[in-house]
């Protein structure tokens, strides 16, 4: 297997992702073996994330796995894939959204013909406005390139009944595999932590590993839990707070030395007004 196809496997929390990764490469390994004379269309992709997810690195995990496998889709541009959130429009106003999605693609594509590769658009905002005339618009401009593009749709949020509905409406208009993505459980972030520590001379003692636990599990609590972002900010505090302290401190940290950043905490719940302030802001 290849790094690419690794680096896809060691993601957590992505289970669904992994059986997907493994059935392209047994249709790349099909085709390198078979006369196969028309292309073969990878269908395209309705993924169920979440903020924090880390959806950049995995679209370009996919991208750099793509294309390392040479005979599942081609890369044509200035970059391998690109990112949009589809805002909402309402009916009386106009459709400005598939104009600026448009102008978007053509970046994308630089002084290139035009664009092949990745395109993910979040459409978070249209769930329970699937049926609306804009967006059926929408669907079939995707359709049309469906072609050029692997079509990644996300939606940071169920599955449920409406978003059930809106799979109904998209798979009229594309071949869609459905994929759910799921925050890392706690022990995974916690050695994640350790990982991260351990690069600045650091490690965590049983004690310590508990008291982060708690505060890891309240911040995963907060349905706007953004994930790993906030968990490498935890990370960037405990060794700001260590390094900056003027006593000679051991560098094994304990429940008792790191108190500061408990679950009961002004930190944590410091943070967790953050996270819910920048939902609200919508950041």
């Amino acid at each position: 297997m290849s790094k690419e196809y690794d680096a896809i496997m060691a993601l957590s929390g992505a289970e669904e992702l992994h059986a997907l990764i493994r059935k392209w490469e047994t249709l790349s390994d099909n085709l390198s073996t078979r006369n196969v004379g028309a292309p073969i269309l990878l269908p395209d992709l309705l993924m169920y994330t979440r903020p924090g997810y880390g959806n950049t690195t995995l679209l370009r995990l996919m991208a750099d796995y793509l294309e390392s496998k040479k005979n599942l889709m081609d890369f044509f541009g200035d970059v391998k894939f690109m990112e949009f959130m589809l805002n909402y429009c309402p009916p009386e106003e106009p459709f400005t959204e598939l104009y600026r999605l448009i102008e978007e693609i053509r970046d994308a594509a630089g002084f290139r013909s035009g664009f092949r590769g990745i395109v993910r658009i979040n459409i978070n905002e249209w769930v329970g406005h699937h049926e609306e005339k804009y967006f059926l618009d929408f669907m079939e401009y995707m359709a049309s390139n469906s072609q050029e593009w692997l079509n990644v749709l996300t939606i940071s949020q169920g599955p449920n009944a409406k978003t059930r509905e809106l799979e109904a409406l998209i798979s009229m208009y594309l071949r869609i595999e459905i994929v759910a993505l799921h925050l890392p459980q706690t022990d995974v972030i916690l050695d994640r932590i350790a990982s991260w520590l351990a690069d600045y001379g650091l490690t965590v003692d049983e004690s310590g590993r508990e008291l982060l636990r708690g505060s890891v599990d309240k911040l995963r609590e907060n349905k706007h839990f953004d994930g790993m972002h906030t968990i490498r900010l935890l990370c960037s505090d405990i060794v700001y707070n260590y390094y900056s302290n003027a006593e000679n401190e051991s560098p094994v940290l304990s429940a008792e030395s790191r108190k500061s950043f408990a679950a009961n905490s002004e930190y944590i719940n410091r943070t967790i007004m953050k996270i819910e302030r920048q939902r609200v802001m919508g950041f």
